[in-house]
């Protein structure tokens, strides 16, 4: 069994439900083709608006510690300068070594990808869809690669 870690920004989409949503596909489109992904959703746990928690500090380290004890991240790569936590989340798999695979709905050449997804960030990424159905290919990517 293979854990995906799905990170995106969550602050930057408070109050609708875009963070959500597109999670909410990924575990369509793995349970749908797949027995061998567990989908781990930062919003089943934590949401911005309501109060789960505590402290900033227990998101904050339930998150990472999620993402250390998985296999792979995919990650939302729409507005990720917007979203610190998204951009140490992937930090933190590089560093951990584990795989980190993107997407991003605009169709970009790598000279316009690096204006919109920080130099650093984009470092850290093995591999990024764009355009069009990114994310399912992304998704595709993973289970034919990582199964």
């Amino acid at each position: 069994m293979q854990n995906i870690y799905t990170a995106g920004a969550m602050e930057a989409y408070a109050n609708t439900n875009k963070a959500e949503k597109w999670r909410d596909d990924v575990k369509k489109f793995f349970n749908k083709y797949s027995d061998n992904f567990k989908i781990i959703n930062p919003t089943d746990y934590y949401t911005y608006g309501k109060n789960y928690h505590k402290t900033d500090s227990e998101v904050f380290r339930f998150d990472l510690r999620k993402v250390k004890n998985s296999d792979i991240i995919l990650v939302n790569l729409n507005d990720v300068r917007k979203s610190i936590g998204t951009c140490i989340e992937v930090y933190e798999a590089h560093k951990s070594d584990i795989p980190v695979i993107g997407f991003l709905d605009e169709e970009l050449p790598v000279e316009a990808m690096r204006e919109l997804i920080h130099p650093w960030i984009y470092c850290c990424v093995d591999r990024i869809e764009t355009g069009k159905d990114s994310m399912n290919r992304a998704c595709r990517y993973i289970k034919e690669y990582y199964n």
